[in-house]
């Protein structure tokens, strides 16, 4: 910038009070060059991009330049109402809309979402069927379910008869008898009240408290399946009452009263016995032997194993194997097994062919395990087993009771100890017992001085000899010298 007055303007300075005004003047100089390009600045509004033939722009808030592409309402209508006056038939382009999003007859969910339209459909009215899968406690299907559980528990399904009523047996709602129906009359008041009836259900109706997994005691019901029956303790059963003429099929652990042998009978483990309660004894054993035990062979108690009695095949022979004869096997027991013995009582199913006959006694035998007809003789040991029932060859019966034999030592007031030839049991009362003893003439009380009295001082032979009372004392050669030795004579040889 610079201040001065061109030479040919003539133009005079003016003054102030004397002093000169200085004027300024600004002159434009020549356009300088263009400077670098600056950064852009941010777009401006615009319209959106999208859209297609027949839409238009319409804001969307009212927001500015905040806008989105619409439909309109066709043939160039507005694109918003607004307010609308006069009839829906009157707003053509709304009409058309409405008639495309919704059907005129009908629900279409697809167009519809969530919105249910009530039009004529005759389904609709309230005399629709109602069809497809039943659920919950109905079965089948509709319009005809059924009802197959009771709050989800299953309902039986046989019909029901007259008199039952409809209870739990623990696994579903089933058709059931009562256990008794008895009519009292008219009863007024709570059972409390009625001391008299409660006094006489209480001395007649036996206490049941728990049936479990019954089907019941009457009209068909039975108490198989493991049912259990509890009592209560002041109420004890009096009596277990059998028919007697009924007639059953054994089975194991099964009860019933055996009409021939007169006693109740259960089936035992295993299903091959039949223990009569009260006529026969069974003991569970083991089979001590290496090969199988047979029924119909006698045994003896050889020992015990695994909380079992075991047994052997009992033989006279010896002592070992006959003292403790035990009974006769009732079933196969195999080796290291259990099964029965009948150690008392009758055991039919054996060959009791000839010769045998009703009333025999039987015996042990030599044979292990056998039994004879024929009463054994010393040494072999007796040993009496029972009787024979009834002589069959398939189906003998036999009643069986083991007396087993003893030897002179084993009474228990019999002290034998290391028997000697020729020894005799004699009274020893300095311990009370029989004992063997050599016989002596020292031995016998009173014997020596006997014969003293007997025999006086005779000839030492044959020839002479003096008889004394139906006593000789002879020479040992002189004995062997007589030929016709006199009747109901003793003759005492000396030397």
């Amino acid at each position: 910038m610079s201040i001065f007055f061109p030479e040919d303007e003539g133009r005079e300075v003016p003054e102030v009070d004397y002093q000169p005004i200085l004027r300024t003047e600004l002159v434009t100089g020549a356009a300088g060059p263009t400077g670098s390009q600056g950064p852009a600045g941010p777009v401006g509004p615009g319209v959106v991009t999208g859209g297609f033939t027949g839409q238009v722009l319409a804001k969307k808030t009212n927001t500015d330049y905040d806008t989105e592409w619409v439909t309109g309402g066709g043939g160039g209508g507005a694109a918003i109402w607004g307010g609308i006056t006069g009839t829906l038939s009157n707003q053509l382009d709304l009409q058309a809309v409405l008639d495309a999003k919704a059907p005129s007859s009908g629900i279409s969910p697809s167009a519809i979402s969530g919105t249910a339209v009530i039009t004529t459909d005759s389904r609709l009215s309230d005399s629709r069927t109602p069809t497809g899968a039943a659920s919950g406690d109905l079965g089948g299907t509709y319009p005809a379910p059924s009802v197959v559980k009771l709050q989800g528990f299953s309902v039986a399904t046989a019909a029901p008869i007259t008199g039952q009523s409809l209870g739990w047996t623990g696994s579903e709602w089933s058709a059931v008898t009562p256990l008794s129906v008895v009519s009292w009359g008219a009863i007024t008041g709570t059972l409390a009240n009625q001391t008299d009836l409660q006094s006489a259900l209480d001395t007649k109706a036996l206490k049941i408290t728990a049936i479990t997994a019954g089907t019941g005691l009457t009209g068909g019901g039975d108490l198989s399946q493991s049912r259990t029956i509890s009592m209560l303790a002041d109420v004890p059963a009096d009596s277990l009452n059998f028919n007697t003429a009924a007639t059953e099929t054994a089975a194991i652990g099964k009860m019933f009263w055996n009409t021939t042998e007169g006693t109740p009978q259960v089936g035992l483990a295993g299903g091959n016995v039949q223990l009569q309660m009260g006529s026969m004894v069974v003991a569970y054993v083991r089979n001590a032997e290496a090969t199988t035990l047979n029924k119909g062979e006698v045994v003896y108690l050889f020992g015990a194993s695994g909380n079992r009695a075991e047994v052997k095949r009992a033989s006279n022979v010896g002592d070992p194997t006959s003292a403790k004869t035990m009974g006769i096997v009732a079933e196969s027991i195999a080796a290291n097994q259990v099964g029965f013995i009948v150690t008392q009582g009758v055991l039919d199913g054996l060959s009791l062919g000839s010769p045998y006959v009703s009333g025999d006694s039987i015996y042990l035998d030599t044979t292990p395990g056998t039994f004879t007809r024929v009463k054994p003789t010393q040494p072999n040991h007796i040993v009496f087993i029972g009787v024979v029932e009834r002589a069959n060859a398939g189906n003998g019966q036999i009643y069986i009771k083991p007396q087993n034999g003893f030897e002179l030592e084993e009474l228990h007031d019999v002290l034998a100890t290391s028997a000697q030839n020729n020894q005799t049991i004699l009274w020893n009362s300095a311990v009370t017992l029989w004992t063997n003893s050599t016989l002596t003439v020292g031995t016998i009380s009173g014997l020596s001085s006997d014969l003293r009295g007997k025999v006086g001082s005779v000839t030492t032979g044959i020839t002479g000899a003096t008889q004394i009372t139906n006593m000789m004392q002879i020479t040992s050669a002189g004995y062997s010298a007589i030929t016709s030795p006199a009747v109901n004579t003793l003759y005492i040889i000396v030397g």
